[in-house]
């Protein structure tokens, strides 16, 4: 069987388009969707190796962060943990800022799981630049304290002189 020259060149394009086709889903399909997951997975991978890296980075200032927690807790544990000196420290900081204590009481310890908090009612008379020195020499002591209740209403008539009631808090590592 003998082809003509245009059966020749239609039968070698079929041939040449069926080799392309099978070439093209059994090789070169499955390869680029290979290429596009492990590309996928690169990102992923560079994305976590990045923050990774950050973590890293901020080790070192997290560490110091421990440290100084750490620190703070001991001082609590060793010096503040008393009520009567943490009663004793917050009435010579008033006096400092010179702020008018008209009652302080010590609340009873809250027990979690692993630390106790403890709290000081305070109500004072002061102005306002007293205040704000007594509140700066709080957040400044090597303990963890916190103001968690800050209610400030005039004293007087004159706004100059304020009624300032407080709830000062400190946390105390939990001991048997």
């Amino acid at each position: 069987m003998t082809l003509s020259k245009r059966e020749k060149a239609i039968l070698y394009s079929c041939i040449i388009l069926v080799v392309a086709a099978g070439l093209y889903v059994f090789i070169i399909e499955p390869t680029a969707k290979e290429w596009s997951e492990l590309e996928k997975k690169v990102r992923s991978k560079e994305t976590k190796l990045n923050r990774d890296l950050k973590i890293a980075a901020e080790k070192e200032q997290l560490n110091k962060k421990f440290t100084i927690v750490k620190q703070k807790l001991k001082t609590i544990s060793s010096d503040e943990g008393q009520p009567a000196s943490w009663l004793t420290q917050l009435e010579t900081l008033a006096g400092q800022a010179q702020l008018q204590i008209s009652n302080i009481e010590p609340l009873p310890p809250k027990e979690y799981d692993f630390y106790k908090k403890s709290s000081i009612h305070m109500i004072l008379l002061c102005n306002l630049a007293g205040l704000n020195k007594f509140l700066y020499k709080i957040q400044n002591l090597p303990a963890m304290v916190s103001v968690e209740k800050l209610e400030i209403t005039p004293a007087s008539r004159d706004a100059s002189l304020l009624k300032v009631e407080m709830l000062i808090s400190t946390v105390l590592p939990y001991r048997d």
